[in-house]
C-alpha cells in the first residue's frame, strides 16, 4: 500500500504520536483496540495527516489559500501576513510558519472541503498536533502564551478532558501595551470608555448560556488630562464548561461549510467573528488556540473572495466586549484589509 511507503524515522515518530494520543483515550478519534501492527502503521500515518493519501485519480479541491501556499515560499510577505499577529515583526520560532501552514493543508482544508469525513472535533485535534509538533512530530512550536513547551499530554487534547489547567486561568493585559492611540478600533474604544457595564461583568457572548459566560474585571487608569488606559483581567471558563464552547464552534463551522459563495457578506463576517470570539474566550486547548482559529478564518475569507487579515489583537478584544461590538471590530478589520494599499 502507498500508505506504508514512509521513511522509517518519520514513521516511527508518527506511530509513537498516535499511540500517545490513543493512550489518553481521546474518544473522538474512533480507534478500536487491539489492531494489527500493519493497521497501526496505516492509522498512525492517516491520523497525523488527518486523512489517507488521496488516490491519483481523485480531484483535490483547492482554495485560493492552498494555491498561495503551494506557489509561494514561507518568506513571502502575504503568507507571513496571513499567519502572524503582526506581519512586520520578526518570526522568532522558525517552526511556526511551517507547522501552521501544514496544519491547514493537511487537516483543516480537506475537512472543510468535504474530502475528509472526520468530525469537527477530531479535525481540530489533528490540526493542534500538527501545529504544535510538526507533520513529522519532531518540530515543536513553542507557544507565545508561555515560556514553557506544550505538555505532551495536552497536545491534541481538549481542556474539558483534563482535570486541571497547565497555565493560569486568568489573562491579564493593559490596553496601552498592545494598542497605540491610533490603532485602537473605534468600536472597542467606545465600549471601554462609554459602554462597559462596570468594574466587573460577564461578557455576553452569542449562543453561550449566561451561566457559562466568562468574567472580566476592568480597571480604568487616568494617565493624563483627557487620557485613559485600561487594565483587563479575564477569567477563562472552567475546563468542564469549555466543552460548551467547543460544541458551539462545531455548530458555527458546519454553518460556514454550508454557506453558499454568494451569501451576504455581513452574514459571513458575523459567523467568522462569532467563531473567533468563542474560540478565544473558550480556550479549547491548554495552549495554542488563536493561531488555529485565525488560520481557519483566513482560509474561509479567501475562499469567499476576500483578502485575509493579520491576526492582530482580535483575541484580546474578543474576550472583553459583547458579540455585537466584536462583530463590528472584526468586520471593520476585514474591510480595511481589502483596501488597495497593503503596505503597513
Amino acid at each position: 500500500m502507498d500508505s506504508l511507503h514512509i521513511p522509517f524515522s518519520r514513521l516511527s515518530v508518527r506511530v509513537l504520536l498516535a499511540w500517545t494520543l490513543f493512550s489518553i483515550q481521546a474518544p473522538d478519534l474512533g480507534w478500536a483496540a487491539p489492531f494489527s501492527c500493519r493497521d497501526s502503521l496505516v492509522r498512525a500515518r492517516e491520523w497525523v495527516l488527518g486523512r489517507p493519501s488521496p488516490k491519483k485519480s481523485e480531484v483535490i479541491i483547492e482554495s485560493p489559500m492552498i494555491t498561495l501556499l503551494r506557489e509561494h515560499s514561507l518568506q513571502d510577505r502575504e503568507v507571513i501576513r496571513l499567519f502572524t499577529r503582526h506581519a512586520g515583526e520578526p518570526i522568532l520560532n522558525q517552526n511556526y510558519l511551517q507547522n501552521i501552514t501544514d496544519s491547514i493543508r493537511e487537516s483543516f482544508a480537506p475537512w472543510f472541503e468535504g474530502e475528509s469525513k472526520e468530525s469537527f472535533q477530531r479535525m481540530l485535534r489533528i490540526q493542534h498536533v500538527i501545529l504544535t509538533m510538526g507533520l513529522d512530530g519532531n518540530h515543536p512550536y513553542l507557544s507565545t502564551s508561555d515560556s514553557h513547551a506544550l505538555s505532551p499530554s495536552s497536545r491534541g487534547r481538549f481542556r474539558y478532558e483534563m482535570s486541571s489547567l497547565f497555565m493560569s486561568p486568568y489573562l491579564h493585559f493593559q490596553i496601552s501595551e498592545h494598542f497605540t492611540p491610533g490603532s485602537l478600533p473605534p468600536a472597542f474604544r467606545t465600549y471601554l470608555e462609554e459602554e462597559a457595564p462596570g468594574r466587573s461583568y460577564q461578557v455576553p457572548i452569542h449562543a453561550i448560556p449566561e451561566p457559562h459566560q466568562p468574567e472580566v474585571q476592568l480597571t480604568t487608569l487616568n494617565v493624563g488630562p483627557g487620557s485613559q488606559d485600561f487594565l483587563i483581567r479575564y477569567r477563562y471558563p472552567s475546563n468542564p464548561v469549555s466543552k460548551t464552547y467547543v460544541e458551539e464552534l462545531a455548530s458555527i463551522m458546519e454553518t460556514l461549510r454550508q454557506l453558499p459563495s454568494d451569501a451576504p457578506e455581513e452574514k459571513l463576517l458575523h459567523l467568522l467573528a462569532d467563531y473567533i470570539q468563542i474560540f478565544s474566550a473558550g480556550l479549547p486547548f491548554d495552549r495554542v488556540n488563536y493561531s488555529i482559529a485565525m488560520a481557519q478564518v483566513n482560509y474561509i475569507l479567501m475562499k469567499h473572495g476576500l483578502r485575509g487579515i493579520e491576526n492582530g489583537e482580535l483575541d484580546l478584544i474578543s474576550v472583553t466586549v459583547p458579540t455585537p461590538v466584536f462583530r463590528q471590530v472584526f468586520s471593520d478589520a476585514v474591510r480595511d484589509a481589502q483596501l488597495p494599499k497593503i503596505e503597513r
